[in-house]
This record gives C-alpha cells, sequence and structure tokens, in this order.
C-alpha cells in the first residue's frame, strides 16, 4: 500500500481528518486508516462559565447530561464525529459513550444522557451555526434542540430536549481543546477513545462521488469497503467539484454548485421563469399558476381564506404582492365560523413540474407573530397518493416568532411524528429576514436535497437520515406553491403585537436543470 495524504472534512464546529491508503489493485478507491476528531468543550451562552457536562463525570449508561461550572475535566470533553450523511455524534471521551436523546423521543423535556454509541438517530446531531460562534444542537429526529431546562443558571441543571426557540438557552458555544486520533473498524464503541473512518462516517457526496476522479482536488474516489457507493473523503464542508488548491471531487446533489446568491451558476438551463413584469394591478399569468382558495385551515388550523384573482395577490412594480389582511375577511366562511383573515395561495400544479433542479425565489417575507409564509413543493402524485405519501419540499418557510430564522424541510411518510416533523434545518441570521429581500432555493438531486439562503449552504437531507420505517419519495416531479398562510399550529395565532395588512413580495421564481 502506497500512503496518500491526509484528508479533512470541516463543517459548522467539526474537524476530522482522516488518514487514507490508496488501493493499489483499484486506484479509484480508497481505504479509511484512521480519523482524528477535534474535541470540544460546549460552553452555554445563557449562564457563562457553564457547559455542558455528564453528570458526576458518570461512564453508566443513563448519566443525565447537564449543565456545570466549566472545570477542563473529561466529563465536558466531547469529540464530534462526523456521520456521513449531515450529522455528528457527540463522544464523550471519558466516558467512551455519545450523547443520546433518551428511548429516541421526540417530545419537549425528554431526557438527555450518555449512552454507548449505536448509530441510531437518537444520537445524530447537527450544530447548526447560531450567531457569533454559537451554535444550536439539534437532533433531526425531533427537530428540537437541546437546551438548559428553564434557563436555570444553578449548577445540576438538565440539558433537555426542547423546541428551538433561539434563546441563549439553546447556544453552545464550541470551544476545542484537543483531538482524538483513532484507528481500526466499527463505530464508536468500548475501549480506548474508540471510533474508525467505516463507511457510515465518510462524507455523502451524492452520485457523482468519482466524477473527477483523477483529477484536480485529489485524493479523492469511494472506500473499498462502501457497498452502496457515493460516499468520498474531501476538504470542505460539501462538495463544489473539482478545482485547483485542494478542493473536493464530487458534487452536491447530482449538479453544479450554486453561484454565490441568484442563480445557480455555470452548468445549469433555465427551464421555467416567472418574473412578475405584468402590469401593475394584473392578475398572475394563468398560464403559470393555479389558485388554491378556501378556509378550512388546510391541516394546520390556520385562520385566513385563501381568494381567487387580484383581491390578495396582484403584480405590483415587478413582484409578486401577496397581501393578508383582515379587511373583508368577515364575508368567508372559515372552520372556526367567520373568517378573521384573507390571503392567497398559488400553484404550478397540472402547469409546470420537474423532477430534480435548482428551485429558486427572491423574496421579502412578512413580519409579525402569526405570520407564516412559504416557497414549498409537493410530488404530482398527491391525487392518488395523497399526504404525506406525495412528500413535500419546503424550500423556505417563516414563522413570525422567530424572525431571524428560515427554514427548510422535507416531510414524506413514516412513523409516529416524522411525517408532520419531517427532516428540518434552519438558517439563523441575527437579524429578521423580513428586512429586506433573499433568494431561497433547494436543489435536489437522486438521493440529496440541500438548501440554501442567498447562495449558502445551510441543511441537506439524504436518504440515510429517514428513522426507520420512513419512505424516500423525492424521486418524481414535483409542482410548486406561493402562499402567506396565518395563523396555524405551528406559528401561533396573531395577538396583540401583529399589525394588518402583511405582505409578501416575491421579486421572480426560476427553474434550473443540471445540463
Amino acid at each position: 500500500m502506497n500512503k496518500s495524504p491526509i484528508v479533512c472534512v470541516a463543517a459548522l464546529a467539526l474537524a476530522a481528518c482522516t488518514a487514507s491508503t490508496r488501493d493499489d489493485d483499484d486506484p479509484g478507491k480508497l481505504e479509511a486508516a484512521s480519523t482524528t476528531a477535534t474535541v470540544y468543550n460546549y460552553g452555554t451562552l445563557a449562564h457563562p462559565g457553564s457547559c455542558l457536562d455528564a453528570s458526576g463525570a458518570g461512564t453508566a449508561d443513563g448519566t443525565q447530561i447537564q449543565e456545570w461550572e466549566c472545570n477542563g475535566t473529561g466529563a465536558q470533553a466531547y469529540a464530534v464525529l462526523d456521520q456521513g450523511d449531515g450529522t455528528v455524534n457527540l463522544l464523550n471521551t471519558h466516558a467512551n459513550k455519545c450523547v443520546d436523546v433518551y428511548g429516541a423521543g421526540t417530545g419537549n423535556g425528554n431526557k438527555i444522557d450518555l449512552w454507548d454509541c449505536n448509530g441510531t438517530v437518537a444520537q445524530k446531531f447537527i450544530l447548526r451555526p447560531s450567531g457569533n460562534g454559537f451554535v444550536n444542537i439539534v437532533n433531526p429526529n425531533s427537530n428540537k434542540c437541546l437546551d438548559v431546562a428553564g434557563d436555570n443558571p444553578n449548577d445540576g441543571t438538565v440539558v433537555q430536549l426542547y423546541d428551538c426557540n433561539g434563546t441563549n438557552a439553546q447556544k453552545w458555544n464550541p470551544a476545542a481543546i484537543g483531538s482524538i486520533t483513532t484507528s481500526g473498524g466499527g463505530s464508536p464503541s468500548g475501549g480506548g477513545n474508540g471510533s474508525s473512518c467505516n463507511p457510515s462516517a465518510w462524507v455523502y457526496m451524492g452520485s457523482n462521488a468519482n466524477a473527477c476522479n483523477g483529477n484536480l482536488g485529489e485524493p479523492c474516489g469511494w472506500t473499498s469497503t462502501n457497498e452502496g457507493q457515493g460516499y468520498t473523503c474531501q476538504t470542505t464542508s460539501w462538495g463544489t467539484g473539482c478545482e485547483p488548491g485542494g478542493a473536493v471531487c464530487g458534487g452536491s446533489s447530482g449538479g453544479p454548485s450554486p453561484a454565490p446568491s441568484g442563480g445557480p451558476g455555470a452548468g445549469w438551463t433555465l427551464t421555467w421563469s416567472d418574473e412578475f413584469d405584468g402590469p401593475n394591478g394584473s392578475a398572475v399569468d394563468a398560464s403559470k399558476w393555479r389558485y388554491d382558495t378556501g378556509g378550512g385551515g388546510w391541516g394546520n388550523n390556520e385562520l385566513e381564506y385563501y381568494t381567487s384573482g387580484t383581491q390578495n395577490a396582484v403584480i405590483e412594480n415587478g413582484n409578486l404582492v401577496i397581501t393578508a389582511t383582515q379587511a373583508g375577511a368577515g364575508q368567508y366562511s372559515c372552520w372556526y365560523g367567520p373568517c378573521q383573515y384573507t390571503s392567497a395561495r398559488l400553484n404550478t400544479s397540472g402547469l409546470f413540474s420537474q423532477q430534480y433542479g435548482y428551485f429558486e425565489a427572491r423574496i421579502q417575507i412578512p413580519r409579525g407573530q402569526g405570520v407564516w409564509p412559504a416557497f414549498w413543493m409537493l410530488g404530482d402524485d398527491i391525487g392518488s397518493a395523497g399526504w404525506p405519501g406525495c412528500g413535500e419540499i419546503d424550500v423556505m418557510e417563516n414563522i413570525g416568532r422567530t424572525p431571524d430564522s428560515v427554514y427548510g424541510t422535507t416531510h414524506g411518510p413514516g412513523p409516529g411524528s416524522y411525517p408532520g416533523n419531517g427532516l428540518s434545518g434552519a438558517d439563523n441570521a441575527g437579524s429578521p429576514f423580513s428586512d429586506g429581500f433573499h433568494v431561497y432555493a433547494t436543489q435536489w438531486g437522486p438521493n440529496e436535497i440541500d438548501f440554501y439562503v442567498d447562495g449558502s449552504l445551510y441543511w441537506k437531507v439524504v436518504p440515510s437520515m429517514l428513522p426507520a420505517g420512513a419512505t424516500w419519495v423525492f424521486d418524481q416531479p414535483f409542482f410548486m406553491i406561493l402562499n402567506f398562510a396565518v395563523g396555524g399550529n405551528w406559528p401561533g395565532n396573531p395577538d396583540g403585537t401583529s399589525t394588518w395588512p402583511q405582505q409578501m413580495l416575491v421579486d421572480y421564481v426560476r427553474v434550473y436543470s443540471a445540463q
């Protein structure tokens, strides 16, 4: 075996380097030899000087994770181990066990403990940037955050699972304190510092993982032990193709990488667009959009009645303007009685749909408690498969009570709360998204769906992230939807701070296919 250079992965507060050897029998393959993972303390922003801690420096299954004064002990040392699917394990290096959502629970207040590392969804987390170097530690199975219970500053306060809410009790400061080097086979278990770069620890790069094998950005290629293909080692968080200077071999979602903002860049062909450049006061182009109408709650106990025509959706100054208002709403009947709000919901069903590609819209969202603007997609087979069997890709959603965050989510059929919760990631800007226009996009290909704001990737979904019993239903054409909902189960209803009317402005919607 000839030694090849070390290849590194860096994603959020993660650094993992893999020393690899090339298989002389197949120069297009790499074999994993060892892995170096960075070890961190996680201080809480809510209570400076306090850290994520294993109670009593315990090493037994079920040891409670708590908040405790930062003390530099092994009880507060966590190695970040990439799982190859956009998630990480947090390995407590003292106990050689993983941070775990007890019982794989999804409810608020669920216990967080240490448990033997087992590769289940209970131990998978996403380190989601929350501004100023801090991260949220998100369990994608529940789409909830690690949270200091009750924002209590006292030593011994339990860390729990709770709805992500943007508070300081859910913001953690990763401070690197060292590293561990692991070798051998299998995932972290028993003995020493325990993990390896087996196939599940390699970074997933989509179906084009070997597209530039042997060219710039080497070394790259599939591991010789990986049966599923599509894994590679890399030097940046997600693949953008072989480039000079040690960039990666691979691709994201089966196509070229996006431009910094507004369009996916080279390697794409525009297949559909609406620039909303009609005369002021005109309706949307009927060859491109249909109206959904009614006030039945839309499965979410929403409060609005969706109208057709120009009452709530109109072209003005090169934008589609969707207005939610109380004026005149009482003439319509909603599920709860006379309606309180009207708005609009437009879709391209039967007019345009596409399987895979790059879908983007430049939007300025509204603001205030109870608003729920969205740009999203549903599978063409919704008439026969229903929801969630048809699948849903939410390119952008915002709820007014989290003005600094937008969400990208996939929904599909599966067990328990998965259809409703889906697999969701958030982009946290640090200032309200309603302050201006932003480009919201999804790059979608076989076995991967990536989510962008202004050209920056913040979330991706791959089949291995689905819980047991769930089905990947994203290999068919989807149509698009633009809507502005009011109230409902997720955002909550408007309150005394909400002002009306509110407007959602859409500059354009564009769809591309990879060349």
